[in-house]
């Protein structure tokens, strides 16, 4: 199944420039399948629980010489596990799983080793601040789709004028004058966004060399989201991630729509777009969209999760979070929901490289 989907698909359209993470049980490490894998591409995790036999580290040992590399998943350490320590070059610690002196003690015990050590199940920062102290190489958690609990109802003051250009380019009363004048005031963002209009990702068979030819040649509704877009991306200290995961969500909700052939699927991808401000804010989504001139099924879609709006948003975050009981949307299959989703990843991987 992850070669068919891999070769159907292409790993440039699921995890863009990054290796792939795939694991494997006793039987797929014993069989050829690996070898159907590209070896500079992907990272065979071996699960917790398989069995540890001479057969299977010669094996492994075998592929490793050939150029694969290997992960150890949701590793406590037991002497069985030294000839695969050797083998390895990830090492994936549940730091769930452990109290906090046990997490030391595996660091302290590895970190002589030829591993790299990954943290995973981090959910929230003071985990993420810990582990990074304690000596982690890679992290992997929720706390990096949602960098923040949100306890604050009050937006930070340096966010204040990104929200009240949020605010401005959202107005449904805005008009072609007043997006050029207010990307224009700011001459960063001007630059930005016409870099970004004539990068490869739009592929423009004539250079764009203003925002007003902009605004004619893209449309004001697509131009007000590329802008609010590169707007978001440009608040700093946050996990570039998080950018990528509001794309993926913003095409994915306009997909789910175009699929059903709902009204305005334009309203789809502002909510799966600003999904994510909470988190890149650090205050709570209420406070947020009562500073922003949103239609009210936008807001009850952030806010509550309420209406067709927020049924796509709800599926889309279940469908990211493996969630598969919850993956559902008026009545498609989650056949139909995977492609859209892959199909998104794809397109927020291109979208982004350019930003």
């Amino acid at each position: 199944m992850v070669v068919n989907a891999l070769t159907e698909i292409g790993l440039d359209h699921v995890v863009g420039p990054h290796y792939a993470y795939i694991n494997f049980t006793d039987d797929l490490l014993l069989s050829d399948a690996v070898l159907l894998l590209p070896k500079e591409r992907v990272v065979i995790e071996i699960l917790e629980d398989v069995t540890v036999s001479g057969e299977l580290i010669d094996a492994v040992g075998a592929l490793a010489k050939q150029g694969y590399v290997f992960a150890l998943d949701d590793f406590i350490y037991e002497a069985k596990w030294e000839p695969l320590i050797e083998i390895a070059s990830v090492i994936k610690i549940d730091v769930l799983a452990l109290g906090i002196e046990e997490i030391k003690e595996h660091v302290h015990q590895l970190k002589g080793r030829s591993v790299k050590l990954l943290a995973e199940k981090v959910e929230t920062f003071d985990q993420h601040a810990a582990r990074l102290d304690i000596g982690f190489d890679y992290f992997q958690g929720n706390y990096y789709a949602k960098p923040d609990i949100v306890v604050r109802d009050r937006i930070p003051d340096n966010h204040l004028a990104v929200l009240r250009l949020l605010a401005a380019l959202n107005n449904s009363a805005i008009t072609i004058e007043e997006i050029e004048r207010l990307v224009s005031e700011d001459v960063a963002l001007s630059y930005r966004l016409l870099r970004y209009l004539n990068s490869a990702f739009f592929a423009l068979p004539k250079k764009i060399d203003s925002i007003r030819r902009a605004v004619v040649y893209f449309g004001i509704d697509m131009l007000r989201q590329w802008t609010t877009l590169l707007v978001m991306a440009s608040i700093t200290g946050k996990p570039q991630v998080l950018m990528q995961n509001a794309l993926v969500r913003a095409h994915m909700c306009e997909g789910l729509a175009n699929l059903k052939h709902l009204p305005d699927p334009d309203s789809y991808f502002t909510v799966g777009l600003f999904s994510v401000l909470d988190s890149l804010m650090d205050a709570s989504m209420t406070s947020i969209v009562e500073a922003l001139p949103l239609d009210d099924a936008i807001v009850a879609a952030l806010v509550e999760r309420a209406g067709e709006q927020g049924a796509a948003l709800d599926c889309v975050c279940a469908y990211e979070a493996c969630r598969w009981s919850e993956v559902e949307f008026t009545g498609l299959t989650q056949s139909q929901i995977g492609k859209v989703y892959l199909d998104s990843i794809s397109w927020a991987l291109d979208a982004s490289s350019g930003m």
